[in-house]
């Protein structure tokens, strides 16, 4: 008999053990009575680790999970299957737990300042992918949130910004479309250990990404096109920018107060300029291919002890161009060709050796030359007509 009990017991401690639950489908339908017609309420009954499936449809509501689900359209095609905010000063989709999955919706419609069409807090391991996000004031946001993915979303003509991470690391923004939204299209402030890859980023009158105060973050095999500053680094050390293509800004890459980042194999084509550092010290500029930028390809104003190399200039308005002390840089083996002038130092002393130059433009600085300044027209000018007064004055005392 107590055998019995026992066996009674071991099986319904088996039936209510966690392992045993399998998670259930949910269907939400907005044009039948059979099964949900709501996100929301799907979500508040569902239990972790269930799947919820949206069929077609225009679902207004607002909408925060808290629990392990996964949340996606059934046709996969967003533009049918469309989420927006009934009440602009909310997020429309909040995450507040921990391995949610969203995919297939068009979001948007939270207006309201600092909102987000989805809004991942203290959150890690989610994945948000196939999704458009617009007319929100930020399309993304990860807040203090580790370890999740974006991937293959539009996230354009919102308010603000299209992506943003602060206080956030360890995430992977990846193959995502970026574009027109009225500040910056991807802003990390104060992230590290980022991963930005594969993403086309373009037509911002701001940043195409900021990355400010942020570290160790790997910007790669991005493209930047149309944006007022394709990258701007500021005040961020030891990020790594790699094999972007950066055309058609007004500067492909500026940093200010930025240290320890390396700028390797990215193409910088056919912008105002091509990189701009502003007190930027110990940066490697290596490797890239810089050419047809309309006035200079490489600027580097009151910056010092940066290593320029093997980097191939052709067809700038100007194309290495140091100034304001800009000393104890080093710029070797690079090639440069067809710019107005090739390697200008002004007020600067610098590393300048072993640089292959072509004679057809006006200004080329010897490439054997160690530490050589070049003196600018402006000063130059004052010597001549300071020496053509002084030899002026001397003759006429000579005929007194």
């Amino acid at each position: 008999m107590e055998m019995k009990h026992l066996a009674y017991f071991v099986l319904f401690f088996v039936l209510i053990s966690p392992g045993s639950v399998t998670a259930d489908t949910i269907i939400v339908d907005d044009k039948t009575g059979n099964n949900y017609t709501s996100i929301k309420k799907a979500v508040n009954d569902a239990n972790s680790g269930d799947n919820i499936v949206v069929y077609p449809g225009k679902y207004v509501e607002n909408i925060v999970i808290d629990k392990e689900v996964s949340i996606e359209s059934k046709s996969k095609n967003p533009e049918n299957t469309v989420i927006q905010s009934k009440t602009p000063e909310k997020n429309v989709i909040q995450v507040n737990s921990n391995k949610v999955n969203i995919s297939g919706f068009k979001i948007m419609g939270a207006k309201n300042t600092n909102q987000s069409g989805v809004y991942l807090d203290r959150v890690e391991k989610c994945n948000i992918s196939n999704s458009i996000f617009s007319k929100n004031f930020n399309g993304v946001s990860f807040i203090k949130s580790e370890w999740n993915t974006l991937v293959n979303n539009t996230v354009k003509s919102n308010k603000n910004h299209g992506i943003y991470l602060k206080k956030s690391k360890n995430n992977r923004v990846i193959n995502n479309i970026v574009g027109s939204n009225s500040r910056y299209g991807i802003f990390l402030q104060r992230s590290i250990n980022n991963n930005i890859i594969t993403n086309h980023i373009q037509n911002h009158s701001n940043n195409g990404i900021l990355v400010d105060h942020s570290n160790n973050n790997f910007l790669g095999d991005n493209k930047f096109f149309g944006n007022e500053y394709g990258i701007y680094i500021h005040s961020s050390q030891s990020n790594k920018l790699k094999v972007n293509n950066i055309s058609n800004n007004k500067i492909g890459i500026q940093g200010g107060l930025s240290n320890k980042n390396e700028l390797i194999n990215n193409s910088i084509l056919k912008n105002k300029v091509g990189i701009f550092l502003y007190k930027c010290n110990g940066n490697d500029i290596i490797a890239n291919i810089i050419n047809e930028n309309i006035h200079k390809g490489i600027l580097l104003q009151y910056s010092v002890d940066n290593k320029i190399s093997n980097n191939t200039l052709n067809s700038n308005g100007l194309g290495i161009i140091m100034e304001d002390f800009s000393n104890n840089n080093t710029v070797h083996y690079n090639s440069l060709s067809k710019n107005r002038d090739n390697i200008r130092a002004n007020y600067s002393i610098n590393q300048i050796k072993n640089n292959y130059m072509n004679n057809n433009s006006s200004q080329n600085l010897n490439s054997d030359s160690h530490e050589i300044p070049f003196i600018n027209s402006t000063f130059l000018l004052i010597l001549i007509g300071t020496a053509f007064v002084f030899s002026k004055n001397k003759r006429g005392n000579k005929r007194k």
